[in-house]
């Protein structure tokens, strides 16, 4: 008969696989209310000044008893609102559920509830929610736990609206406002990221908004340098002067490139770099939206466009007639030849082609430097300047090196792969650098044959 002793030895080996599952249950949970927690929050409405960033922060510092309970205390600062620092409340969690005291009051409401269970209705400081689904969330090397929540107030509208959805990440809290944690339309606070004690426990990490092999124009620190040449009295000037590629700043969820405006004596915010694709757009100060400056990721080869000249010498006609690339200094780069035309008056027909001659005039982009007549200024569809006051870009630079010069815009075409056609075995195909068959060789210009490029000179 065994003793007291080894049946209880016995009954503790028993469990012991229980006890321990138990124990890796428990500190596998993330808490949430934790001495020195800080918050980041964005808030985006387009009637913020110029820069358009506006971010304010909850911390939890120090400790307070209300109602007999112990708990931590919360305070916000805010930049938006002169920078006031305010007492919010104090929390305390029990059994995976925060509760919050607000400001001056000691009854207790329930803000969060991280063990539930799928169809649950929780009772929430913001009205009825129900549990939808868990998933994990990857956020760098961290997996995170996500709850998602349905609104019960709006739930015919979550169909149509996407975003109109809850989600409480594990030990962080709500992806909207902490408190405010419903998304209603147009309501665009948005965590930014949670620390605690130096630990990043979230950091939002946006998508990539450009496609691969896309040679970004938005770099920090990428410098592109002009001259702006002009004659009076005085004499003949060249004044030089820079756009710098300058921090951050938060627009409606997304992170862009600032870039400033810089010259001997002065240095200002110009605009918002904004970069999708393989299009440019930009948002100069007092302005709500972008408006279009480059598509490098056009191929419209012989498409006609017309634009209203801005200077009455007529209307404006441009067309792509060839893609390729070119290398520079080590690097290379896509680069679109433009053929543009102006008809004196603008009143007469239509252009249904821009073809090479002493009327017309190049127009060149590369990605990732912009235009050949203008750099990261908006393009001008115009002839070459003529007068006496003009600005020329002079070059472009990254990380402190020359990646680019007025002179490369015309480099030497590199790597031009020959075109493939289907179900062509004809080894005397003609074509132009665009891919394009020819019935001849032109008579000015490059061209293709037998793989080959070949060039014609008219004399």
């Amino acid at each position: 008969m065994k003793s007291k002793r080894s049946l209880l030895l016995t009954f503790l080996f028993s469990i012991m696989p229980f006890m321990n599952n138990a124990q890796e249950m428990t500190s596998d949970y993330r808490p949430l209310v934790v001495e020195g927690k800080h918050w980041t929050y964005d808030n985006f409405l387009p009637t913020r000044p110029d820069q358009y960033n506006h971010y304010y922060w909850y911390d939890l510092k120090g400790d307070t008893v209300i109602a007999g309970q112990e708990c931590k205390k919360l305070y916000s600062k805010n930049l938006y609102n002169s920078g006031e620092v305010r007492y919010e409340g104090a929390l305390y969690e029990t059994d995976k559920r925060v509760y919050c005291f607000p400001a001056g009051k000691e009854e207790a409401a329930l803000m969060y509830v991280f063990g539930c269970e799928v169809g649950d209705k929780l009772n929430t400081t913001e009205g009825t929610l129900t549990v939808s689904g868990f998933s994990t969330m990857q956020n760098g090397e961290r997996e995170l736990r996500v709850t998602e929540l349905s609104i019960d107030a709006i739930q015919e509208y979550v169909e149509e609206w996407e975003e109109l959805k809850v989600r409480w990440i594990e030990g962080v809290g709500c992806v909207n406002d902490f408190f405010s944690m419903l998304p209603y339309p147009g309501n665009y606070c948005s965590l930014t990221a949670c620390e605690v004690n130096g630990d990043t426990l979230y950091q939002y990490i946006q998508p990539e908004l450009t496609e691969k092999g896309y040679h970004k124009m938005g770099i920090e620190g990428k410098t592109w340098n002009y001259v702006h040449h002009f004659e009076d009295e005085n004499g003949v000037h060249e004044e030089p002067y820079s756009y710098v590629v300058k921090g951050d700043t938060m627009v409606d969820r997304t992170i862009y490139k600032k870039v400033y405006y810089k010259d001997a004596q002065t240095e200002r915010f110009a605009f918002i770099l904004m970069e999708y694709g393989r299009s440019v757009s930009r948002i100069v100060p007092g302005a709500n939206y972008g408006s279009s400056m480059y598509d490098f990721g056009r191929h419209d080869i012989g498409r006609v466009f017309d634009w209203n000249s801005e200077y009455g010498r007529g209307r404006v006609y441009w067309m792509l007639d060839c893609i390729d690339t070119i290398s520079v200094r080590g690097q290379d780069f896509r680069r679109l030849t433009f053929f543009q035309k102006t008809i004196e008056g603008g009143s007469e027909g239509m252009l249904s082609t821009v073809e090479d001659g002493e009327d017309t005039w190049r127009e060149i982009w590369v990605e990732g430097v912009g235009s050949q007549l203008t750099g990261i200024e908006p393009p001008k569809h115009e002839a070459p300047p003529v007068s006496n006051d003009y600005t020329r870009f002079v070059s472009c630079y990254e990380n402190g090196v020359c990646i680019f010069t007025a002179d490369d815009f015309t480099s030497v075409i590199h790597a031009l792969p020959a075109p493939q056609v289907a179900n062509d075995n004809s080894n005397n195909a003609i074509f132009d650098l665009s891919g394009r068959r020819l019935s001849n060789p032109p008579a000015k210009g490059v061209y293709i044959e037998k793989g080959r490029k070949r060039l014609n000179i008219e004399h």
